[in-house]
């Protein structure tokens, strides 16, 4: 099920990205944030083109235009880019030249991706990717030269929100309140060393390096350890169950659970255990 689609204004680059379902995420995020979350998301791309979302505000899987023909952004829409779902990408370029590339900076992103040659100027980019745990903004990077033309780095650059979190406001609050512990630690070290040098203690030269002396030293002795002990390293299984199987669940379990039933998923579902 497609969920977005991109074509550039002169036709050379074509992107979609579908996922199996997105609407049980929105039901959750849209009873979160209100109605906002139709106005929640922006999308923006280097090079002009038309953007088509499907239509959740309607409950529908049909495809919709947001905007006025070709532009270059899209403010204020509703998501369909959720940390929850795993999305499949499909970019289609016409009349270039050699095979394009995904240019982004994470490596394990670049190598889901797969070119395929259809011949005649013609290629194929495509690759699924899992925003799990890791909202905020994502940047589609990818690199093509058009026939006779310079080579091209363009972006699509949208937003994965969480059903649980309201990024805009919930994690800048989260982010504050680090920040405010952060400057009360700094504070207090530097009233210690102060009272410190006041009595005739240590300088300041002396005690920072000292501290910094401990944190290298553990570091080293447990790189040291891991190198040393390699069959003491920890090993991590995962396993998948169907949910018949599953004694105990946890609550995020058993909400994919509540959203599998309703999907009527439950026979194909797998669950990590």
């Amino acid at each position: 099920m497609d969920v977005l689609r991109y074509i550039s204004e002169d036709g050379l680059v074509e992107i979609k990205i579908a996922a199996n379902s997105v609407f049980g995420a929105w039901r959750r995020f849209k009873s979160r944030i209100g109605e906002e979350a139709t106005r929640y998301s922006d999308y923006s791309s280097t090079h002009s083109g038309s953007l088509s979302l499907i239509d959740l505000p309607n409950q529908s899987t049909q495809l919709v235009q947001v905007g006025e023909g070709s532009q270059t952004v899209w403010p204020t829409e509703w998501p369909v880019m959720f940390e929850t779902c795993v999305y499949t990408f499909s970019l289609r370029f016409q009349g270039i030249e050699g095979e394009p590339q995904i240019g982004h900076p994470s490596k394990e992103v670049v190598e889901r991706f797969s070119c395929f040659s259809g011949g005649n100027g013609v290629a194929f980019l495509s690759g699924s990717v899992d925003f799990l745990n890791e909202p905020g903004k994502f940047s589609l990077r990818y690199r093509y030269k058009p026939i006779g033309e310079p080579e091209r780095t363009d972006c699509l650059d949208f937003q994965v929100v969480s059903p649980k979190l309201d990024t805009k406001r919930d994690y800048l609050h989260i982010l504050n309140k680090v920040n405010e512990e952060y400057e009360n630690l700094v504070f207090k070290f530097l009233t210690k060393t102060y009272q410190g040098l006041q009595r005739g203690g240590k300088s300041n030269d002396l005690i920072w390096l000292s501290i910094f002396k401990s944190i290298v030293a553990d570091y080293i002795q447990a790189i040291t350890y891991i190198v040393n002990k390699p069959h003491f390293r920890v090993e991590r299984h995962v396993y998948q169950h169907r949910a018949d199987a599953i004694k105990h669940w946890s609550p995020l379990m058993a909400e994919r659970l509540n959203e599998a039933a309703y999907d009527d998923r439950l026979e194909s579902m797998r669950f990590r255990n």
